[in-house]
Formats: C-alpha cells, sequence, structure tokens
C-alpha cells in the first residue's frame, strides 16, 4: 500500500512538472511571437515606406539661421539629397523626441557618452527607455597629436551591450591629413575587435574654441578628405560608417557632395519642440546636451536615431 501511494505521489509531481514546462514553452513562443509581429511592422512599413530621395533644383537655396551670423541662404547643393521627414510625425514627450507614422513609433532614442559622464548604470538607463548609445570610443589629442582611448570605453560598451543596447562609437578627430585619419581609422578597428556593433562608427568633426588647437585651421577640402578617408576605411572593416557635424561644419567647412553615400549624424540643439534645420538628408539628430537619464549622473546627449539599424544594417 505504501508503495503504491509514493507511485501516486511521484506521478503527481511529475504531471506537476509537465504542466509547469508546458506553461513555460507556451509563454515563451507567445514572448516570441510578439517580438517577431513587432519586427515584421517595422519592417512591413520600412518595405512599404521606401526611402525616396528628393534631389534640390538648381535655383533651390537653402535658408538657415546661425547664432553668429543670423540669417544665411546658400545655394542648394544639386547632387545631395535633401531630408524626407515630415516633422507633423516629430513628437516631443518630456523632453524626447520620437517619430510617429499612425500610432507606431520608427524611431529610437539613444544617448551618446565618454568618460565625461563618469560611471553609468546601464541597466537603468535601459529601463529609461534607451534603446541605443553612441559610445566615445577615443580621440586624437588637440595638441600633441596623439591617440587615445576613452577612459571609460570598455566600461561602457560591456555595460551597454549587457544591458541589451544597441550600440555605436565615435571618434573625436583632430586629423591634419589623409593619413592621420586612415591611422585614426586603424586605432577604431583595432578597438573594436571582439564587439558587435549595431549602430554606426562615426567620426565627429568639430571646430572649438580653445587655443592651439590643431585641427581648427585645417581646410575645408582636407576635412572632407579626412571623413571620406575614415568612413571609407570603416566601411571596409564591415561597419557602419557615419559623419558627425554641427550646421555650421555642415555647410560650411564639408563639402556633402563627396560624404552623400555616407550617413550623417547632425547636431543642432533646441529650447521646447523644434523641427531641425537641416537640409539634406541625415539618419541621426543630436537635439540636447542636457537631458537627464537614469543611470547618469550628469547632463548626457540626447539623440533620436530616425533609421532602425538592427532592421536595415
Amino acid at each position: 500500500m505504501k508503495i503504491k501511494k509514493t507511485i501516486l505521489t511521484l506521478l503527481i509531481i511529475m504531471l506537476l512538472i509537465i504542466i509547469s514546462l508546458v506553461i513555460t514553452v507556451i509563454a515563451l513562443s507567445v514572448q516570441l511571437q510578439k517580438e517577431a509581429a513587432d519586427n515584421n511592422t517595422l519592417a512591413a512599413m520600412a518595405a512599404a515606406n521606401p526611402r525616396e530621395y528628393i534631389y534640390p533644383e538648381n535655383t533651390d537655396v537653402v535658408t538657415i539661421k546661425d547664432s553668429y551670423l543670423g540669417e544665411i541662404s546658400i545655394a542648394a547643393l544639386p547632387n545631395v539629397p535633401r531630408a524626407a521627414y515630415d516633422y507633423n510625425n516629430l513628437k516631443l514627450e518630456s523632453g524626447r523626441y520620437k517619430y510617429v507614422i499612425d500610432g507606431i513609433t520608427t524611431s529610437k532614442t539613444g544617448v551618446d557618452v565618454s568618460s565625461h559622464n563618469g560611471d553609468i548604470n546601464w541597466e537603468a538607463v535601459k529601463d529609461d527607455g534607451i534603446d541605443f548609445a553612441m559610445i566615445r570610443l577615443g580621440y586624437r589629442g588637440y595638441g600633441d597629436g596623439a591617440l587615445n582611448l576613452d577612459s571609460e570605453f570598455y566600461d561602457n560598451i560591456k555595460g551597454a551591450q549587457a544591458a541589451g543596447l544597441d550600440v555605436g562609437v565615435y571618434f573625436y578627430t583632430q586629423a591634419v591629413s589623409e593619413a592621420e585619419a586612415l591611422e585614426e581609422a586603424e586605432f577604431v578597428i583595432q578597438a573594436l575587435i571582439g564587439y558587435e556593433i549595431t549602430y554606426p562608427v562615426a567620426i565627429d568633426i568639430e571646430i572649438t574654441e580653445a587655443e592651439d588647437v590643431r585641427a581648427n585651421e585645417v581646410s575645408g577640402e582636407m576635412l572632407t578628405s579626412v571623413a571620406e578617408i575614415f568612413c571609407k576605411r570603416i566601411e571596409e572593416a564591415e561597419f557602419k560608417p557615419m559623419v558627425y557635424a554641427n550646421i555650421r561644419m555642415a555647410y560650411l567647412k564639408l563639402d556633402l557632395r563627396r560624404l552623400s553615400k555616407y550617413d550623417f549624424w547632425y547636431a543642432e540643439y533646441t529650447d521646447g519642440f523644434t523641427a531641425p534645420q537641416f537640409y539634406y538628408d541625415y539618419q541621426i539628430w543630436q537635439y540636447a546636451t542636457d537631458g537627464r537619464v537614469n543611470g547618469i549622473a550628469t547632463d548626457v546627449d540626447l539623440n533620436i536615431a530616425f533609421e532602425n539599424y538592427v532592421l536595415t544594417p
């Protein structure tokens, strides 16, 4: 009799284990189907709304407002595609932009960080609605021209990826020659060995007001060559290249006719809801330097990516 009770007990336990496993499998299947449906929805929207480039006519004029020079009018570049975004779809909620088509958010929210942001709790960043991070990999020194790895780079990339964020990187250039541009690209490629990068690898081109900055006096033609050579080498290494610049650099220094084949990360900061001024096509907009994100103790740059790089590498 005791043996029969023991066998019955074991059978009941085994039945409960089997039921528990079945429930787990069903729950996992439902979650996977939901994720697949979400991705299929975005993919279907991308397929139904392919990027249609519009090129300016020879008579088109670009008009922008500059904080130093006021309103500027420049002849449009006929071979560079214009931005085709409908800014009626751009929404600002709690200080963050998103792009919404027919009730579906098609954009991604991101931050860009460096050692200046200190130690970061990436799990908290992810939980605060951040989808991707552009992480500073390194920089070239203003004066001595030495190549430097950002002191927080490896901690940031490991932490962001472990938390489930998509990651891209950027390198702050001070290259003054084509040879130095290639050197910077090789430096970046070596540092990325062993890491899966799902977002672009960008060259950050800026003019700073600091004194004795080696790249400030470099011609627009050479800066364009620096960006072009960097991006070409990054592409050869099978990463997605990108150029980062603000409106003044893009319009008055760089030759966009040579760079329009690469993705563009545009910097312009606004107060309240203001659509970006940039006339030409771009994929990421850095719209704030004073963003607040859980897990980051300092102000942080905020970005919106109009391109879903995970679906369209």
